[in-house]
């Protein structure tokens, strides 16, 4: 029986016909590298920009509860106790639980309907936080939020790695960071300017914060769900203790420089700067473990810092120093798992199921910060600093893990193999990147 090897795509009528004379087809799909260029040119100008301004909602009605609690969020609903971290600890709990449904929801329907089903979803129970009386409505409204808002990063990094190369892949997932980074410095802009409000028509100022930064949310979904597109056409615990430090600084750095909202945007754009260069640079060396291990240098220095001193301008100096490594870990991690897993439905199970675990730690830091040990946290920058080290020693073992598959993979072709049996990321034509 003879073989046609077709240089290009095989429609289906034409499959049909072949296959009812007997024939074996083995189709070869050639793409033109200046057309494939254009296409994802259009995908940077079209999706990215989108994707950046639904992680950015995500991350600032997820964060604003750091800047409620200064506002008097527990004292005006009677809190006692640590119930202000079992709302942070809560939050992840349907979070971690339903990150992997959502991603393949996104496979299964598409990502508009499914993103902007969630957005409208995120958005409402942010307003609704805004009008609660006592601890228990606050808890159902942070658990409801965090059902909806599961998916969204996973999603979003299983986007990018459908569509993109394996070794550009970085820079877009730092998309996600950059939008947290950015919420992080347009909400303390944005609370202290609502903090400068007082009271209006008989609400407090963190009620306001949640109310306007829903509806501002809100006004954009309609948009979104008819330009946003639809479908495209195994590092281990590093990723969970690292997560800790970035869930912390978020609760830790409102508290630190209270009162003085404006002087968070220096130190997120800091973050802005260093997480774009890491992304860059580790793409174009084609290295994660690298950089991996140089962000978590400054995080656990940073920490330390605040350890160390009860003044608050070394601690403000060490947030700089934090920025510099804390938000570019979770990108890198995130990134070396999208790009090292194939194919999609592979990837589309074991990327969120990843992301749940670096989410576990939202259940540890949530602990880690009681108002009565603040303003300086010690045992909570104690524990963070220790987790981000520990994360460093677990970037090794897989590192050399990969490597030695590499390697395995490599004298197999060299001796002259074609094929180990096995299919995805573990076939013999598939390389990790390190």
């Amino acid at each position: 029986m003879e073989k046609t090897t077709i240089i290009n795509d095989v429609d289906e009528k034409t499959a049909d016909a072949l296959s009812s004379l007997g024939e074996t087809i083995e189709s070869t799909i050639y793409i033109d590298p200046e057309k494939e260029k254009a296409v994802l040119r259009k995908f940077d100008k079209w999706l990215l920009p989108q994707a950046f301004v639904f992680i950015l909602l995500n991350y600032l009605d997820r964060s604003n509860l750091g800047n409620a609690r200064v506002f008097g969020f527990e004292k005006s609903l009677g809190m006692t106790k640590n119930e202000f971290g079992n709302l942070v600890t809560l939050f992840f709990v349907p979070y971690i639980i339903l990150e992997v449904f959502w991603v393949t929801t996104v496979k299964r329907f598409g990502a508009n309907y499914v993103i902007t089903g969630a957005l409208f979803g995120w958005c409402s129970v942010t307003i609704a936080t805004g009008f609660v009386q006592n601890f228990h409505q606050a808890l159902a409204c942070r658990m409801i939020l965090g059902a909806f808002e599961a998916g969204v990063a996973p999603a979003f990094g299983f986007i990018f790695s459908t569509i993109y190369a394996r070794e550009p892949t970085a820079k877009r997932i730092a998309l996600i960071n950059l939008a947290n980074v950015t919420s992080g410095a347009f909400g303390g802009m944005f609370a202290w300017a609502i903090q400068s409000m007082g009271m209006g028509r008989g609400l407090e100022a963190w009620r306001w914060l949640f109310i306007i930064e829903g509806s501002n949310s809100l006004a954009i979904c309609g948009g979104c769900l008819f330009s946003f597109l639809n479908k495209p056409e195994t590092a281990c615990v590093a990723f969970f203790t690292s997560s800790v430090a970035i869930f912390g600084f978020g609760t830790f750095l409102p508290t630190l420089i209270k009162g003085l909202g404006y002087l968070t945007i220096p130190v997120y754009a800091v973050g802005a700067l260093s997480l774009a260069a890491q992304a860059y640079w580790s793409d174009r060396l084609k290295q994660r473990a690298l950089f991996l291990l140089i962000s978590a240098v400054p995080v656990t220095i940073a920490y330390c810092i605040c350890i160390g001193t009860p003044n608050k301008i070394p601690g403000y100096v060490a947030m700089f120093i934090l920025v510099t490594g804390v938000y570019s870990v979770s990108c890198l991690m995130i990134t070396w798992v999208a790009t090292n897993l194939t194919p999609d439905y592979k990837r589309s199970v074991g990327l969120p199921v990843f992301c749940s675990i670096g989410n576990c730690s939202g259940l540890v830091a949530g602990q880690l910060y009681p108002a009565e040990q603040g303003p300086r946290y010690i045992m909570g920058n104690g524990i963070s600093a220790g987790l981000e080290v520990v994360a460093a020693v677990f970037v090794i073992p897989t590192w050399l893990l990969l490597r030695r598959r590499n390697q395995q993979k490599a004298k197999l072709i060299a001796e002259g193999a074609t094929t180990n049996g096995l299919e995805g990321d573990e076939a013999l034509d598939f390389k990790y990147i390190l």
